[in-house]
């Protein structure tokens, strides 16, 4: 299925988020593009936001880029977020570079990844985040 999905780019210089952008405006028009790449690539750890009977909710949440750029991150069955994005797949997530002061907001649609394309990103996942094996081992 198709995902659609919108870049949200911050700067300590603006102070404020630049416009929201579609994937489908040409590269020369987004400004920011170079910077959310480098946030994604430098960025292990964001916070997701989910609604939750009509609120935000949000969470801290580990995760890799997969070989689109897309973030991947594994949540236990049964957690709050997990519950959310199966009534409602639509999430943003906040991504922080701090060292540079720059953010990233990326929105869009959640969901399962097709088996191949999981057991690829499971594998990045555990590689880039080890104590993930202990909480699958023991169920969490």
């Amino acid at each position: 299925h198709t995902h659609r999905s919108h870049v949200v780019a911050s700067s300590p210089n603006r102070g404020r988020f630049t416009d929201v952008l579609p994937p489908t405006e040409p590269a020369r028009e987004l400004m920011d593009v170079q910077q959310a790449r480098t946030i994604g690539a430098c960025t292990v750890r964001g916070a997701i936001s989910t609604l939750h009977e009509g609120s935000p909710f949000t969470a801290p949440v580990d995760f890799v880029l997969n070989d689109k750029g897309e973030p991947v991150f594994i949540l236990k069955d049964g957690s709050l977020t997990h519950t959310n994005i199966a009534s409602a797949p639509t999430a943003s997530m906040l991504l922080a570079d701090e060292a540079s002061g720059h953010c990233l907001t990326l929105m869009g649609s959640v969901g399962p990844l097709p088996e191949q394309e999981f057991a690829e990103s499971h594998v990045d996942f555990l590689n880039v985040h080890p104590i993930a094996r202990e909480c699958i081992a023991a169920g969490g």
